[in-house]
């Protein structure tokens, strides 16, 4: 099979593989020359397609304004802004990661436990939706509810907070621990690499949102255009 159309074959395999443990990964990231690794960018391209596929399917469920692709593209520069102060706030500290590496890391995390995150979320919000009385949906990195207040769909709901809570719980410390393996630094050093890189990030969200809104912006020129072009 050529190496191209492996990407999402393997995608599912890699992906249970990375959530059991994340050593292969961490060695594929530090040592390049594994037979016949699972790269980074694989990851990070079939993840992607299952992040726009679900914010696909929650834009033709969802009934209030949302704009996914405003929302991916925050989720897009934020992310890099973040992996790539981190990695020189870990150099500062010792860290003996290469840009590439960190990068690498990033690209897992994106590829792997995101989607994760983000699917799990839409299938708890859908079910929830099921019930009488309840409505839920997602919205920028919040659930915004709104119910018929009687004390089962007050449980249902709070079940929907906590289980996206959890799975951003779950995407901060593993990435949290990825990241410690790769510049192979302890847990005292990767949490204040972690603060002062998540410092430009905070300082810049208003100017990366600005950005995010110009860029969304061109690829609905883009889409309309396409669509125009098809009818």
């Amino acid at each position: 099979m050529p190496k191209s159309l492996e990407i999402a074959p393997r995608y599912l395999s890699e992906l249970l593989l990375f959530l059991r443990s994340r050593r292969t990964h961490v060695e594929n990231i530090l040592s390049p020359e594994t037979t016949d690794p699972y790269e980074p960018w694989k990851a990070f391209v079939a993840g992607t397609a299952i992040v726009i596929t679900v914010l696909a399917l929650d834009a033709a469920d969802g009934v209030r304004h949302f704009d996914r692709v405003v929302f991916f593209t925050i989720l897009l520069c934020c992310s890099a802004a973040f992996i790539l102060s981190f990695h020189f706030a870990a150099r500062v500290l010792h860290g003996r990661a290469s840009l590439t590496q960190t990068v690498g890391a990033g690209q897992y995390l994106s590829g792997f436990l995101i989607p994760v995150a983000l699917l799990l979320d839409y299938v708890i919000v859908r079910t929830a939706n099921s019930f009488p009385g309840v409505e839920c949906h997602l919205g920028y990195f919040t659930v915004h509810h709104a119910i018929v207040p009687t004390i089962v769909n007050r449980i249902i709901v709070t079940i929907v907070i906590g289980t996206v809570l959890a799975s951003l719980a779950f995407v901060a410390i593993r990435s949290f621990v990825l990241l410690a393996d790769v510049e192979r630094l302890g847990p005292g050093k990767t949490l204040v690499a972690s603060l002062l890189g998540a410092i430009p990030v905070a300082v810049t969200y208003r100017w990366l949102e600005f950005r995010a809104h110009i860029l969304s912006g061109h690829l609905h020129h883009i889409a309309k255009i396409l669509t125009a072009s098809q009818e």
